[in-house]
């Protein structure tokens, strides 16, 4: 009976991992997930595909403390504009991603945020400057979603003389 026992245990405790570590590694950000999300989004901002581009936010902006911060499918279209601008020579140039950081949030940064992540995808222009994109990420309904505003970053290297 002991042995019945412990080979239910055993069969238990195995399925219980086999299907709680995908549940588990699903929700931490890798940086190839990062590189699909932010590809997919200048793909559309190439394409001029805006409504794809919206589909990329998550607008629940409401968590469970009742903190909400506004943010609309208005706002993104202005930022879609925004980053087309921004990046046209990196779009019209076709230049790659440099590099792509994929930032844990700390408690305060996601109770903020609403969000666990921060990515960011830097493109290396020709005259000494690097153009940066960053986006608030989360993970809802399997699948990885921007929350808020993106930011935007310039950084000029120093040239030697």
């Amino acid at each position: 009976m002991a042995k019945i026992n412990t080979d239910f245990r055993i069969k238990l405790t195995v399925l219980l991992i086999i299907f709680t570590l995908p549940c588990i590694f699903a929700q931490k950000l890798q940086k190839k997930d990062a590189e699909l999300l932010l590809d997919k989004t200048i793909t559309f901002l190439k394409v001029s595909d805006e409504m794809s581009f919206v589909q990329l936010w998550d607008l629940n902006n409401v968590d469970s403390s009742n903190h909400q911060i506004q943010f609309t499918i208005k706002d993104i279209k202005e930022h879609f504009k925004e980053l087309k601008l921004f990046l046209d020579t990196a779009i019209n140039n076709r230049l790659p991603i440099k590099d792509i950081e994929v930032n844990k949030l700390d408690k305060i940064e996601q109770a903020e945020y609403l969000s666990k992540y921060k990515i960011s995808g830097y493109f290396d222009y020709p005259n000494s400057v690097t153009k940066g994109i960053s986006f608030y990420v989360n993970f809802k309904k399997g699948a990885w979603y921007y929350k808020f505003s993106p930011d935007y970053t310039v950084l000029v290297k120093e040239t030697k003389k």
